[in-house]
């Protein structure tokens, strides 16, 4: 015995129909947010020296001990060469003004 329910075919189609749709913006909304979201980033990282990293050493300018000059994942001294002292961190590894403006451009 076949039942036909045209009620219940409709519903099921509006329901198809909602998703579909609820699927549509929400992928929208992801490619919006995701172009805006990254200009509004980059702004901050802009404003917010510190995130900034000089020497590409991986370790932000804010924690970075010798910020001009690349250091290695072992040193005891964040972001500074291997075996660096900590009496050296004023005179060799203290960055100059050239090397500053070159950070900052």
């Amino acid at each position: 015995m076949i039942f036909n329910n045209k009620k219940g075919s409709q519903q099921m189609w509006w329901i198809i129909v909602a998703a579909v749709l609820a699927i549509l913006v929400m992928i929208f909304l992801m490619i919006w947010f995701k172009g805006t979201g990254d200009d509004a980033f980059d702004s901050i990282k802009d404003k917010v020296t510190g995130l900034n990293d000089c020497d590409n050493d991986n370790v932000a300018d804010m924690f970075d001990k010798c910020p001009c000059k690349a250091g290695d994942a072992g040193s005891e001294i964040d972001g500074c060469p291997r075996n660096t002292k900590k009496e050296e961190l004023e005179t060799k590894y203290k960055c100059t003004e050239e090397e500053l403006k070159q950070c900052k451009e």
